[in-house]
């Protein structure tokens, strides 16, 4: 039997008996509904029918027995949130059609970088840069970890030494984008939508920003001490002072990109809505030919319907009443008052789901609603929803574990042994960071 069958097959063991004991006293529609989602989340992880397919599938489920209201059923498709990240797919690529991110921060690389340390430091600078010059997150990690691929191809160094260079692009890239809620418009706003918060940039950052340069200073410190040994072969030869060349064509390219980030950035000084601002930049560059109409297929249509689906489940769940019958079992052994047995439990119980996942959206989806029920009115809702984000945006152990790890081992940036060598470090530093970082600065703060 081919291993996909045997996937698809035993994906349907434990939703049909779902249906036919309808456990916990659940009615039969929430059975259908909690059949579907653990058939959904099985035929996700196991791969064993396109993604897409399945989405659709989960999303008529929901409409037709979830007993929820349209609206939130397909609350991100209605939102615009959902029109942001498509212009931003749009806007990126003519970023990346421009070549301005290749000309610009490539000279400065073999200038600044002249030890690991320096390295490190040089990426989190691009990184933090980016942030505010690339919205779409994935293009963005595709052109950092790009630049950086060219540069390491040109020194001569073993390829396994490149491969863990390439990865701390990658590892460090994954904390950046959590020091503000822009860092990442995909899984971020997701994080905020499912919670159904309505924390604001400013707000995000009071929480994280500083705790997450913390632990991404101890991140890696981490990583330059497992590593220490290959990273001796990193000795490169420093580069005279950039000289950077444009054309007037070049320039034209930069105002463009300067103006709809300026006026992103100073989005609460000025009536426009970040929407607009992006639809503002994205036919600038359209008009300026940078992007035409064929760029349409650079938008990831099927990611969109992947996280309409996710963005289902927290809605669905709650809104027919399946969340509250499930975790409402939990209720009497989940700890009951603020405390690390509590903080614990969060963090262990989210990070346990991710293993089994995959997907930092669908974890989210699934994890927030049921730890709303177990922890309201003991931990106020941030704090539960940051406390979840911490647990799974920068931990890993398998490529699988996160959209942007598949990509730079499909792409041939790592392998999966280095993923795993240093997640296993990443594993602890995750289970203390939010009792030795997190929650001391929340406090100090006064949020907590």
């Amino acid at each position: 039997m081919k291993k996909r069958t045997r996937n698809l097959i035993l994906s349907f063991i434990v939703p049909i008996l779902v249906l036919i004991i309808q456990p916990f006293g659940l009615t039969l529609s929430q059975s259908i509904i909690l059949s579907s989602l653990i058939l959904t989340l099985s035929l996700w992880v196991n791969k064993a029918f396109d993604k897409t397919l399945v989405s659709i599938f989960l999303l008529a489920i929901f409409l037709t027995f979830g007993n929820t209201p349209y609206e939130r059923v397909l609350f991100f498709p209605l939102s615009n949130d959902f029109w942001l990240i498509i212009l931003s797919f749009l806007f990126s690529q003519g970023i990346v059609n421009s070549k301005l991110a290749n000309k610009l921060f490539k000279p400065y690389i073999g200038f600044f970088a002249t030890t690991p340390l320096k390295l490190m430091l040089t990426t989190i600078v691009l990184a933090l840069i980016m942030i505010a010059a690339i919205p779409q997150p994935f293009s963005r990690l595709i052109i950092i970890s790009m630049i950086f691929r060219e540069y390491f191809l040109s020194m001569d160094i073993k390829e396994d030494l490149r491969k863990i260079l390439s990865f701390s692009v990658f590892m460090i890239i994954f904390i950046v984008n959590g020091t503000v809620l822009k860092g990442d418009i995909i899984f971020n706003r997701a994080l905020v939508n499912i919670a159904e918060s309505g924390i604001t940039e400013l707000e995000w950052m009071k929480y994280m920003t500083v705790p997450t340069l913390v632990f991404l200073t101890v991140t890696v410190s981490a990583f330059l001490l497992r590593f220490k040994n290959e990273l001796r072969g990193y000795n490169p030869v420093k580069e005279g002072k950039p000289d950077i060349s444009m054309t007037m064509d070049d320039k034209i390219n930069l105002g463009i990109l300067v103006v709809t980030l300026i006026l992103w950035a100073t989005e609460g000084l000025h009536p426009i809505g970040g929407v607009y601002i992006i639809l503002l930049g994205t036919l600038l560059m359209l008009f300026k030919g940078l992007i035409s109409f064929k760029d349409i297929k650079y938008i990831e249509w099927r990611l969109l319907i992947f996280l309409t689906a996710t963005f289902s489940i927290g809605a669905t769940m709650s809104g027919s009443g399946t969340a509250g019958v499930l975790f409402g079992k939990l209720e009497p052994v989940f700890p009951n008052e603020m405390g690390l047995s509590l903080i614990l439990a969060i963090v262990l119980s989210t990070m346990l789901i991710h293993m089994v996942l995959g997907s930092l959206v669908t974890t989210t989806s699934v994890v927030i609603p049921g730890l709303f029920i177990l922890t309201k009115g003991i931990i106020p809702l941030e704090i539960m929803m940051f406390l979840v984000y911490i647990s799974i945006f920068s931990h890993y152990l398998l490529p699988f574990h996160s959209v942007g790890l598949v990509v730079g081992e499909g792409s041939k940036f790592f392998d999966d042994r280095i993923v795993f060598k240093f997640g296993l470090v990443m594993t602890i530093i995750t289970v203390l960071s939010p009792l030795l970082i997190y929650l001391p600065w929340w406090k100090l703060v006064g949020i907590l």
